[in-house]
């Protein structure tokens, strides 16, 4: 499970603040979806060492964690997601599950 408060550093993932900028807009429109998007605190910042990070707190938004959450798990089976934006703003999310090799 994705813990309620944690740090995103890009530079492990050979990525860059941009990377943590979309990380965040993607956090964002899923509180937004949920209805949670002024419960949910972001910040991101550089580290002189570890380079650019994201801090995220999600104690205060408890269906944007769930949906986080369940996402990272579909992921980590090596589900993919699909995003389409609406005209209203808001984002429609699905999980697409991992291709199954052929035999």
């Amino acid at each position: 499970m994705l813990a309620e408060i944690f740090r995103e550093y890009a530079r492990p993932k050979g990525q860059g603040r941009a990377y943590l900028e979309n990380l965040a807009g993607f956090f964002l429109a899923v509180a937004r979806d949920q209805g949670e998007e002024e419960r949910v605190r972001m910040v991101i910042g550089e580290d002189p060492v570890l380079g650019p990070y994201l801090d995220v707190d999600l104690r205060d938004a408890p269906r944007t964690h769930a949906w986080l959450s369940a996402f990272r798990e579909a992921a980590k089976e090596g589900a993919a997601l699909a995003l389409q934006e609406n005209e209203d703003g808001t984002v429609d999310a699905t999980v697409l599950p991992p291709r199954k090799a052929e035999a």
